[in-house]
């Protein structure tokens, strides 16, 4: 049951500012504390989509009937009701205890929870406090208020790929083309492929599920999409590089641990299908969130050059470009280290002129439209779903899309393992509560092959 006062903390507006009205559905009344009305009003001239987002709330309330100011004991209410017919109460209190003692970075913080507490006292003992800040939530709880973060999913652990054991023998060598649901009576839609093992040889098959229809990946298939740049070096990278080639899938979401080859199979495999269909598509896009492991990306204005602002985020693409490059470039016996340097440079260029490559970063795109392209979006677990929106918006007809990422890997302060843009996307995977005929493919790449430390470092922060 939605409790009658959900008291929204600033991050879940800049997450997307129609989380009002969504949330608003379920027959709460949404409270905005003042506070948060005026750091949103601070990041309505930023760059990106936070500056989007809080001018979006703008919008929002400006078209909504404002009704005359309520004073209700230590709380000053304006009741707003949105077009949609949302309740919103833009509140505030008349006094806010002594916070002398709190951290200067924390006080808007703790203003916004004490308008929870004061809503808990004089309006309803049931009131939530939403926020995707950690540490602002613990505090509210610590302070007795009902507190959650926001969430799309519950689930992220997914079994995309299953192994199932096969007991007879014919069936096993019938598999191809057969549908799942009379080998697999426990089929879910999450699984996209399957690694069927004969228990009485002990052989083991690999295969994608299209329409409910077994599809296995034979010999002759296989060789065919090792014929790349950097063939496929597990299973599982072999079956994300199938999905990638097959002409019948639209979109493909590779989730995968840091080091488990996705920028590589992704590119790689890319690069193949556009050589193999040059009557389909006629370039390759690569499009990373402004979001890194140091800044939020929202200061990139600020930064001298267009070359140096996208170079900090293009990075990944260059290195599988040059790791790539490398696997077929290789150093002569008699060769210096600066002529090789320049036959690499000069392969990387040829490479991308060939392929059309164009990269760049998601802000900036609204109003254009993708016709004819294999399109990646990296690093999408900093993706909020409004960006993911926009860009998946963009895509015109004939694109293929790939879109990759690591839930273990989120740099953006607004995003969760259980709120960014993937997540949605994996959620759709698994439950297909959309009705298209968009042909949707995941996995999973759960082995770590960058090297031995990269493994290492993963094992020990799990």
């Amino acid at each position: 049951m939605a409790p009658k006062y959900l008291i929204l903390d600033t991050n879940i507006i800049l997450l997307d500012a129609n989380n009002i009205s969504t949330l608003g559905a379920s027959g709460s009344i949404i409270v905005i504390p003042s506070v948060c009305v005026n750091e949103l009003d601070g990041k309505k001239s930023t760059l990106g989509e936070l500056g989007y987002q809080a001018r979006s709330f703008g919008r929002l309330i400006a078209k909504g009937t404002i009704k005359d100011t309520i004073r209700t004991g230590n709380l000053v209410i304006t009741p707003i009701t949105l077009n949609d017919g949302t309740e919103v109460q833009i509140t505030s209190l008349t006094t806010y205890p002594d916070m002398s003692e709190v951290d200067e970075k924390a006080i808007n913080d703790r203003k916004i929870i004490e308008v929870a507490i004061q809503y808990q006292l004089s309006q309803d003992p049931k009131t939530t406090f939403m926020t995707n800040d950690v540490m602002c939530r613990v505090t509210a709880l610590a302070l007795g208020v009902p507190s959650t973060d926001l969430k799309i999913t519950e689930k992220i652990n997914y079994e995309f790929v299953k192994e199932l054991l096969v007991a007879e023998p014919e069936m096993f060598r019938t598999l191809h083309q057969s549908k799942i649901t009379d080998v697999d009576s426990q089929y879910t839609f999450e699984n996209c492929s399957y690694k069927f093992t004969c228990i009485t040889t002990a052989q083991m098959k690999l295969a994608t599920i299209h329409r409910g229809i077994i599809n296995i990946l034979g010999k002759d298939t296989e060789q065919t999409i090792r014929k790349q740049s950097c063939p496929p070096i597990n299973s599982e990278q072999l079956l994300a590089s199938k999905a990638i080639l097959d002409p019948l899938v639209d979109l493909v979401i590779i989730e995968g641990l840091a080091g488990s080859g996705k920028n590589v199979v992704a590119l790689s495999s890319a690069i193949r299908l556009l050589k193999t269909s040059k009557d389909k598509y006629d370039g390759i896009v690569y499009i990373r969130t402004p979001i890194n492991d140091e800044q939020p990306g929202e200061d990139i204005g600020y930064m001298s050059g267009n070359e140096e602002k996208l170079a900090l985020y293009l990075g990944p693409m260059e290195d599988t470009i040059d790791f790539l490059v490398r696997q077929t470039v290789k150093k002569k016996p008699t060769e210096n280290a600066e002529d090789y340097s320049t036959r690499i440079e000069d392969a990387q260029q040829k490479l991308k002129t060939e392929c059309g490559m164009e990269s760049g970063i998601t802000t900036g795109w609204r109003g254009r439209t993708l016709h004819k392209k294999i399109v990646i979006f990296d690093e999408w677990t900093n993706a909020s779903l409004a960006t993911s929106q926009k860009m998946l918006t963009r895509i015109g007809k004939d694109c293929k899309v790939l879109v990759i990422g690591s839930l273990n890997q989120i740099d953006s302060p607004y995003l969760s393992k259980y709120n960014n843009g993937m997540s949605i996307l994996l959620k759709e995977v698994a439950e297909r509560q959309i009705s298209t005929n968009l042909n949707i493919f995941a996995i999973n790449l759960h082995k770590v092959v960058r090297s031995d430390m990269a493994l290492f470092a993963e094992e020990l922060h799990k």
